[in-house]
C-alpha cells in the first residue's frame, strides 16, 4: 500500500514528521511519497498566502516543484 502525504499545511510543526512515520509503521506502508504545500499561483491557497505577507519569493518558478518551501509556514520554519 502507498502513502501520499502533502506537509507544511498550517497547524504542523516538527511532530508532523514523528506523526507520519507512525501512521506509515501502523498501516504498513511499502511507500510513502512526502510532497510540501505548494503556493502555484492562481488558487486561493497563493492569494491567501501572498494576502499575508507569507510567499518568500514571488514568481520564481523552480520554487513550484512540491518539494521546494517558499511561503512562511505557520508554526515552524521552511529553513530547519
Amino acid at each position: 500500500m502507498n502513502g501520499c502525504f502533502i506537509l507544511g499545511l498550517d497547524g504542523h510543526g516538527p511532530e508532523i514528521f514523528e506523526e507520519v512515520l507512525e501512521f506509515a509503521v501502523e498501516h504498513h506502508l511499502v511507500d510513502v511519497q512526502i510532497t510540501v504545500l505548494t503556493d502555484f499561483p492562481g488558487p486561493p491557497l497563493y492569494d491567501r498566502l501572498q494576502r499575508e505577507g507569507r510567499i518568500i519569493e514571488d514568481i520564481r518558478l523552480g520554487l513550484w516543484s512540491l518539494f521546494d518551501v517558499n511561503f512562511e509556514l505557520g508554526d515552524f520554519s521552511p529553513r530547519f
